[in-house]
């Protein structure tokens, strides 16, 4: 059936000197009917899916003795044997299948739409090409039975256009509402460095939203709050002359847990004062450590990071390696690295 559209298409495409309004249209037409059919075949195969689910379902509940289970799941059977739709209620013996059901349906819908817009778009390209010909003939009553035509595709392309949902951005910044923690403090750690607004520390040349001990491979763990799909990130380093060349061996690992790899994701090559970080493939993470692989205090001005959200909200967790800024205590200073 899609191989019959396709040709549908190209005859369109290329054969329109050879074709009036009349058969443009006529070719349109049946194109369309072809892809209501097409939705219509889909849809009621997803509505058998929702039935198998509901009919599995009540075996269940017939083995746990549930009868209120199989009162609702009878119900919902006949109710959708009448009016074939899947409504987003009812109880919980039958909420599991409708979950599945639903973003089937609507995935055939918007399918639907992006079928109708490109053989809506191929349309107009004709219907385009037929009234440049007859212009150009001097058909002038032919030619505007074709505008005519043309400002009415325009309307439905226009209205089809409006029900296709623009597609997931998969560049989000996904950090703004994380948490960090730090392995160690000198200058406690500020939420700037994630939401980028606010105070932080250092003159108006120079600031920094954390700054570290310099202990020894000292890092944050940024936690997303949910799993991820990690793109890219940017950093801002700090730009104080002596301090900035400190994140010379800056290094980003990820986890779906607070236990982290040995092999990094992406590490700087030189010095900069903003990465600009693209990851060759996406990641699958909650966790971002960021880190120095030497003996140095470790500092940043602003961190984002951007991939597109998976997962459910969770509670933020703290590593037993690393310390929140409520719970740690400054500790001596170190003049001698933090000068």
């Amino acid at each position: 059936m899609k191989r019959i559209i396709l040709i549908m298409l190209l005859v369109l495409a290329v054969n329109v000197e050879a074709s009036g309004l009349s058969r443009l249209r006529k070719i349109y037409e049946t194109s369309e009917q072809k892809i209501e059919k097409e939705t219509e075949a889909e849809i009621l195969a997803v509505g058998q899916k929702y039935v198998a689910a509901l009919n599995q379902m009540k075996q269940t509940c017939k083995q746990k003795g549930d009868v209120q289970g199989i009162i609702a799941l009878n119900k919902e059977i006949g109710r959708f044997a009448t009016n074939q739709t899947i409504q987003a209620t009812g109880t919980v013996h039958i909420a599991k299948a409708q979950k599945y059901a639903l973003p089937l349906i609507e995935k055939v819908k918007v399918d639907r739409y992006k079928k109708l817009e490109t053989l809506l778009a191929t349309y107009k390209k004709a219907l385009e090409k037929e009234l440049k010909r007859l212009t150009m003939a001097e058909k002038i009553e032919e030619a505007l039975e074709v505008e005519t035509e043309l400002k009415r595709i325009n309307f439905v392309k226009a209205d089809v256009e409006t029900k296709i949902p623009e597609p997931e951005d998969k560049n989000k910044w996904i950090s703004k509402d994380a948490t960090y923690t730090v392995s160690s403090w000198y200058h406690n750690p500020l939420p700037s460095l994630l939401t980028c607004e606010g105070r932080m520390h250092g003159g108006n040349d120079d600031k920094f939203a954390f700054h570290t001990e310099g202990t020894g491979q000292d890092y944050i763990i940024i936690d997303l709050r949910r799993l991820s799909l990690v793109t890219g990130i940017q950093i801002w380093n700090r730009t104080h002359p002596k301090a900035g060349p400190r994140a010379r061996t800056l290094t980003m690992w990820t986890s779906m847990t607070q236990e982290f790899k040995d092999e990094p994701v992406w590490k700087a090559q030189e010095l900069q004062d903003v990465w600009d970080v693209e990851l060759e493939k996406p990641v699958k993470a909650r966790y971002v450590k960021l880190g120095l692989t030497d003996r140095a205090p470790f500092h940043l001005k602003q961190v984002k990071i951007f991939g597109e959200s998976k997962g459910r909200i969770m509670s933020a967790s703290s590593s037993r390696s690393t310390t929140t800024a409520k719970s740690l205590r400054p500790s001596k200073p170190i003049k001698r690295l933090l000068k």
